[in-house]
């Protein structure tokens, strides 16, 4: 008795820490999202609380639903590529157009997750080489967005020299604890309690050091952060009923950038479901927690451009499950439970400014910086490096260097141009050094067609403008 309540003791602080690494390494996003789409002319205000919404309400849902810590959130590199498309399209539409466009988008990933099994069959029917790269991909595109947060908190104040250096140990000191972490739980199970504790906590410990080293050594820097951030209901901000229009041309673009955004979610891989979750996670109460969790992420992937933000996706952070090894629904609760309290302090502060927190100055997105960075090397790692595990596992497999090439696309041209141009990319390049050993699902002519489709359309909205 004693053994199996220890059991589901360990168990459950796993999950916690498991929930905090997940709160940490995505805490970036309540930063980058709204200032990425107020560069369009969206209300960062409004931004904000869209983002702090999807993520509440849609892992709240998705952790009952699907049983699993899985977490969603609207996508950066979407917003980025909305940024981008409004900035290039010679004032022919405004981020209204583009939020129209990602709604209708989230309209097909709903009826897309509820009426097939594309996104399921897409992971499995892509090359191994390119699902690796889209991966790897996604883990160098965090290491940019970190340094483009770097470069913002210059123009705030902070000292980039010294700052840089603490960023780095950052790095250095949360690899050289997952190594160790991963050797002692190894070679034993019986690790004294206090260096278990420690072990799971290498994220909070970092957040701690960073924030007491910016508020302590950077006071110019601490001194520029907002005290409180405003959040603001989209549908209230008059910005939103000014004057604007829908001709024929607009009518197109934005259904030609609705089927982009709609392929980019569908053909998202890193963080999804039937990617992370082991095989006996996925069935749950009889159906497919896989399923189930693609119908959440469509419903929100459509509500998400209502109220100012966009699409929400399964984050690549997921990936940092396969380490802990926990996937159940207290790593999300836990991980949302704290995006709830900084909702919740933020809120309290707008509606009573006696009680304001400043909540950017104790908990900057400089301080998860080495995090987000951790967390991009973690996945670049883990796309490419396979131990086998276990009696009988089968040894590693040699690779031509051929195999690599799409997954070299993936991973230098993401950071620079986004996985919805990477993707399609590295998916034609596969055609050009495909062997006969190469493995690939019935589906997977259909995808390249759609990503020679889509190279195609824009290249010739972006060339002729």
């Amino acid at each position: 008795m004693g053994t199996a309540m220890k059991s589901v003791n360990e168990k459950s602080h796993t999950e916690m820490y498991a929930g905090l690494a997940l709160f940490f390494s995505m805490y970036y996003v309540l930063g980058a999202n709204p200032e990425i789409l107020s560069q369009i002319g969206i209300p960062a205000s409004s931004a904000l609380l869209g983002t702090f919404l999807a993520i509440i309400v849609g892992n709240l849902c998705g952790a009952f639903a699907t049983n699993t810590g899985l977490m969603i959130a609207p996508a950066i590199g979407i917003s980025a590529f909305v940024n981008n498309f409004v900035q290039h399209s010679d004032n022919k539409l405004d981020w209204r157009h583009a939020m129209l466009a990602c709604a209708l988008a989230g309209v097909l990933v709903f009826l897309t997750s509820i009426f097939t099994d594309w996104r399921e069959r897409i992971v499995d029917d892509l090359p191994e080489s390119v699902t690796k790269g889209a991966k790897a991909g996604i883990g160098a595109l965090l290491i940019k967005e970190a340094f483009d947060i770097f470069e913002q908190a210059q123009k705030h104040g902070l000292e980039p020299r010294v700052g840089g250096i603490f960023v780095t140990l950052g790095v250095v000191f949360l690899v050289l604890f997952f190594l160790l972490r991963s050797k002692i739980e190894d070679s034993a199970n019986n690790e004294p309690p206090i260096a278990r504790f420690f072990m799971r906590l290498e994220f909070l410990l970092v957040v701690i050091l960073m924030s007491s080293y910016l508020n302590f050594f950077q006071p110019s820097y601490i001194a520029a952060l907002p005290d409180n951030t405003k959040l603001s209901f989209l549908w209230k901000d008059p910005i939103v009923f000014t004057d604007w229009h829908l001709h024929f041309v607009e009518l197109i673009l934005i259904f030609l950038f609705a089927a982009t955004v709609w392929f980019i979610v569908i053909s998202d891989i890193p963080g999804t479901p039937n990617e992370i979750l082991p095989e006996d996670q996925k069935a749950v109460d009889g159906r497919k927690a896989v399923r189930r969790g693609y119908i959440n992420d469509g419903v929100f992937a459509f509500l998400s451009p209502l109220i100012g933000t966009t699409p929400t996706i399964y984050y690549a952070e997921n990936q940092i499950l396969k380490s802990f090894g926990v996937y159940s629904r207290r790593v999300s609760l836990w991980a949302t439970a704290l995006f709830f309290v900084v909702f919740a302090i933020d809120l309290v502060g707008q509606l009573s400014p006696g009680w304001k927190i400043p909540v950017y100055k104790f908990l900057s997105p400089i301080a998860v910086l080495p995090i987000v960075i951790f967390i991009g090397l973690y996945i670049i790692s883990v796309s490419f490096l396979q131990s086998p595990h276990g009696e009988g596992a089968a040894p590693p497999v040699s690779r031509s260097p051929q195999y690599y090439f799409p997954s070299a696309i993936s991973v230098i041209l993401t950071s620079r141009i986004g996985l919805e141009y990477a993707l399609p990319l590295s998916v034609l390049s596969f055609w050009l050094v495909k062997s006969k050993d190469d493995q690939y699902g019935p589906s997977f002519m259909l995808i390249s067609i759609g990503s020679a489709v889509s190279l195609v359309v824009f290249g010739c909205l972006f060339a002729g403008g």
